[in-house]
């Protein structure tokens, strides 16, 4: 209540407190000042309690929003991890793909070197076969111009 209220409201009862012919003419008016500052009273403590309850739902809402927040962080967190670990798995796929083609080609190349060698060795051996032969031949044909002659 304000600082005017409380003077009128003092004039009010001062008045009433002194004997006047006409006190119940100023009866009223005191009792509409009286009915007026509690009124305001009220009013005064309707707003207050509007006031901390409106505080309480902001207070209320800020952590609500704060929750919210922490939530969103932690679903961004875990998406990413998940993320993370999808990435991960598909490049350790990859990895072992690629180190199953190069076994691969390593058993190919090593087959392939094996059927080379193979190959080398029957290549040597028809080498010594036809050098043999062309042996038997010289002395075949040296047998046939010495006969002849």
């Amino acid at each position: 209540v304000s600082a005017g209220a409380r003077g009128v409201a003092a004039a009010a009862a001062a008045t009433m407190a002194e004997p006047s012919p006409a006190g119940n003419l100023f009866g009223e008016a005191h009792s509409y000042l009286m009915n007026a500052l509690s009124e305001a009273e009220e009013l005064k403590r309707t707003v207050q309690q509007m006031d901390e309850k409106r505080r309480a739902e902001l207070e209320e809402l800020r952590q609500e929003v704060e929750r919210a927040r922490f939530e969103r962080r932690d679903a961004m967190n875990k998406v990413r991890y998940e993320f993370e670990a999808f990435v991960h798995k598909k490049i350790d796929g990859i990895f072992e793909e690629v180190e199953a083609f190069k076994n691969f080609e390593n058993s190919d190349d090593n087959s392939q070197l094996v059927e080379i060698e193979d190959i080398s060795a029957d290549l040597e051996k028809l080498k010594r076969g036809l050098q043999e032969v062309q042996r038997e031949w010289q002395r075949m044909m040296a047998k046939v111009v010495l006969a002849g002659s």
